[in-house]
């Protein structure tokens, strides 16, 4: 790669990366992990660049999968632009360090320096680019001041030979944990004689050697001569004198004057403040739900509204497009094919009072096209949207420390709270949002909670529509019990699941008002992620279910369970229609349990059953792309043992 951001989290490299590349970007995940980067092309001339940026990382020793993706991306660079936090500039500095000594052509991008002199504090660019050796440009990425100084001066630094050499090498091969990439983060390391003289912090930043170290230094470069690299990946330098060192350096070119208090920086108090911050994170989520839900609403049927009732429909949907665009040559088919075909019913499905019901057709080429594009895809991107917002402004880490207690009673940390709210819209972004936890356990834990006590937005929709009206208690009874089944669940895998439990550690940024291009550009990567990666998957997984469903499969499982469903539930046997429905699309499902004229407490035991039964298609599919095949069975066979239990004591009870 040509250029590489590297950073701590929250110091804005996405929005300086976006500011570099447009709109021309690709996320995908680093060969072999989870960790997530994203890359673009920039044009200088007639010169096309390909940029990366980095994952975010405090340290590049390896400790966990995104400083180790970080060192090896590092390793891959050309360049490389170390983007620092100027109003955190001794917290970052540590880092910068660590990436100056791998001695690859960098620029430090002094980011955020208006905010920086907003707050008071001033630094002398010119005189920390004579300490660190290498220049430094401040940079507003938000409005794009000192971006073009910045790519321009990075590209002015002259390539090693070394690195000259790599670039007349056709491709980038991969190497091993044994190789190169593993060697010590505070260690250059491309000649043994080269690394052994520059081993010194104090060299690395340019200050003169003491007589007797410099010598001692020398004498085991000379000693040196026939070692390998890998045979000094063990040494290293002491952590104390980095932090001696960052403190001379901040103490000469930083300087402190008196600043008042913004509104933003008391509301940054409010936010974490034991009892205001309980009220304004209620606030927030609420507003979010709210947004969500009214642009989710918006994109599909043109509707205004958040509860109850639409406040104004306007011409305007996915669903006015299908209908006007795909419904005519569908209905054509319809007729060639022939109601009743094997091939009618598989790609048109049922015809609903003598029309096609996007709905409710359940062909491949009706709802298999219409449930993902026409009704995930609207709530995904009102989703990621309100997302972005909440991340960009820097509301989104407060939350994950003010849940973390919560969170830590399931096994999780606070950050699992992101992947959460998403399934509350969806089951399929909030299982894909799982990549940003650490660990495999927590992806299962988070994962499995979702696709089993996490009801869809538009599976609430029906939900409050048809239980609201028995009266608020019926309702709360069904939200109160998948609660205590997502507590419940979240506490035995705390204690039965195997694996490393970190802690949080997350930077908390201060409120900024999110730059439009960054919150366009980060909305683009997430929902085209879902295109390439889920959707194919969806629909082939679609057209299996057709064919078994085709074949009757389903009526001999609907027989084989009617057992459970009448004796255990309570249930009238024509329950196992919906709830097998509900594979294909739940909120449709919960809508066929009407005719079935239930008692109050046989709809209250239905709606949590059928919340609970097995996800929806497609979220079935992303939770086995997620967690693996294993994994997944294991997830599967967590809910059909809850599903029943809870069906069977809420029977009990009731």
């Amino acid at each position: 790669m040509d250029v590489l951001l590297v950073g701590q989290p929250n110091v804005g490299k996405s929005v300086l990366f976006s500011r570099i590349t447009g709109v021309r970007t690709i996320a995908s995940n680093y060969p072999g992990t989870t960790v997530s980067y994203a890359r673009g092309k920039m044009r200088i001339g007639e010169h096309d660049y390909e940029v990366v940026d980095a994952p975010g990382t405090y340290s590049l020793e390896p400790l966990d999968e995104a400083s180790r993706v970080a060192v090896r991306l590092i390793d891959q660079a050309r360049r490389i632009v170390n983007v620092v936090d100027s109003t955190h500039l001794e917290r970052n500095l540590p880092f910068t360090l660590e990436v100056l000594a791998q001695k690859k052509p960098t620029v430090v991008a002094l980011n955020m320096s208006d905010e920086a002199h907003c707050r008071g504090i001033l630094i002398d660019a010119e005189k920390l680019a004579e300490k660190l050796g290498v220049p430094v440009v401040p940079t507003v990425a938000r409005s794009g001041e000192g971006v073009k100084s910045l790519v321009l001066t990075l590209l002015s630094l002259p390539l090693p030979d070394v690195q000259r050499l790599r670039e007349k090498q056709q491709g980038e091969h991969e190497r091993t944990a044994t190789g190169h990439p593993w060697h010590h983060p505070h260690l250059p390391h491309h000649t043994p004689g080269s690394l052994l003289e520059q081993r010194a912090l104090e060299h690395d930043t340019g200050a003169p050697e003491s007589g007797e170290r410099a010598r001692s230094i020398r004498e085991s470069a000379g000693k040196g001569k026939g070692q390998t690299a890998t045979g000094l990946d063990h040494a290293h330098l002491d952590r104390h004198r980095i932090w001696q060192k960052v403190g001379d350096i901040v103490e000469e070119v930083q300087t402190l004057t008196r600043h008042h208090y913004s509104f933003a920086q008391r509301l940054e108090e409010l936010s974490v403040h034991p009892v205001w911050g309980s009220l304004i994170a209620l606030l927030v989520l609420a507003f979010c739900f709210s947004l969500v839900r009214l642009i989710g609403e918006f994109l599909i049927a043109g509707t205004v509204g958040i509860i109850g009732e639409p406040w104004l429909e306007v011409p305007f949907g996915t669903e006015l497009f299908f209908e006007r665009t795909l419904k005519p040559f569908l209905t054509m088919l319809s007729g060639a094919l022939g109601p009743g075909s094997f091939l009618h019913g598989l790609l048109i499905g049922t015809l609903i009072n003598g029309e096609i019901d996007f709905m409710q057709s359940f062909g491949i080429l009706t709802s298999g096209i219409f449930i993902p594009l026409g009704v995930v895809l609207p709530y995904l991107l009102s989703f990621y949207l309100v997302l972005s917002l909440l991340e960009d402004s820097g509301y989104l880490p407060r939350l994950a420390v003010f849940l973390d207690s919560i969170m830590h009673r399931l096994g999780l940390h606070g950050y699992a709270i992101i992947p959460t709210l998403l399934g509350l819209g969806c089951n399929v972004p909030g299982i894909m949002a799982t990549r940003i936890l650490e660990t495999r356990r927590q992806r299962f834990i988070t994962a499995t909670l979702i696709s089993i006590a996490v009801p869809c937005a538009a599976l609430q929709a029906m939900v409050v529509g048809l239980v609201g009206n028995r009266g608020f208690w019926p309702l709360a009874v069904v939200y109160g019990s998948l609660f205590l089944i997502w507590l419940l669940i979240g506490i035995i895998l705390r204690f039965v699941s195997r694996g490393f439990r970190p802690e949080l550690l997350i930077e908390i940024p201060p409120y900024r008002v999110p730059a439009c291009r960054a919150l366009l550009l980060k909305l683009w990567m997430r929902i085209s992620s879902f295109l390439v990666e889920a959707l194919p998957v969806i629909i082939g997984a679609l057209l299996v279910v057709n064919v078994l469903y085709q074949l009757e499969i389903f009526s001999y499982l609907a027989h084989f369970t009617a057992p459970v469903i009448n004796r255990l539930w309570g249930m009238p046997e024509e329950s196992i229609v919906p709830l097998m429905v509900g594979i294909l699309r739940k909120d449709v499902a919960l809508g066929m349990f009407t005719p079935l004229q239930l008692t109050t407490r046989q709809l209250i035991i239905g709606s949590v059953v059928l919340s609970m039964f097995f996800p929806c298609l497609a979220t079935l599919v992303v939770l086995f792309r997620e967690l693996g095949f294993w994994d997944g069975m294991k997830s599967l066979g967590i809910m059909l043992l809850a599903v029943i239990i809870t069906g069977s004591a809420l029977n009990l009870i009731l």
